[in-house]
């Protein structure tokens, strides 16, 4: 298992009250030797790239075991990417299901435009590609909700949900 994350958490030793800096994803059993202490979620570094503050410490260590299944980056960017957009619940079904389209190379409108249309979604015939505005494409496609593009990993992606 590779490390993404660091959390730092709120501990209850019984004892003692502090702040302690975890490594995510932890086991199912490193949770449940840890999960009675935790009193709250303080802070969140690494290659997670989640807002932590709605989520729950059993939700984030979700996150990173999900990311950590992925075979390669372009994987873990769209799972985190899920997370960003979803409900926790939504997203995981989301992914689980394979209820997604992703188009790579895709920093804007004109790009996704581009790429819709390249991969096949609107038959334009050869001759008439030069005249086709893919940069309306594209605002339209992210007007009506269908498409999302993520800027910072280049990818834009349609839910299923």
């Amino acid at each position: 298992m590779r490390l993404l994350a660091q959390i730092k958490l709120i501990m209850d030793s019984g004892y003692e009250t502090k702040a302690q800096w975890v490594s995510l994803p932890l086991t199912e059993q490193e949770v449940a030797d840890i999960f009675p202490a935790i009193i709250q979620v303080l802070d969140l570094d690494g290659d997670i790239d989640i807002c932590y503050n709605d989520q729950t410490f059993y939700e984030i260590n979700n996150i990173a075991n999900r990311i950590n299944l992925q075979e390669d980056k372009h994987g873990a960017l769209i799972v985190q990417a899920a997370f960003r957009s979803y409900d926790i619940s939504d997203a995981l079904a989301a992914l689980e299901n394979d209820d997604f389209q992703v188009l790579t190379d895709v920093e804007s409108h004109e790009t996704l435009g581009r790429a819709y249309v390249d991969a096949g979604y609107i038959d334009i015939p050869e001759h008439l590609i030069h005249y086709i505005n893919t940069d309306s494409i594209g605002y339209d496609l992210c007007l009506s909700g269908e498409w999302i593009i993520y800027e910072i990993e280049n990818i834009a992606i349609s839910w299923n949900l």
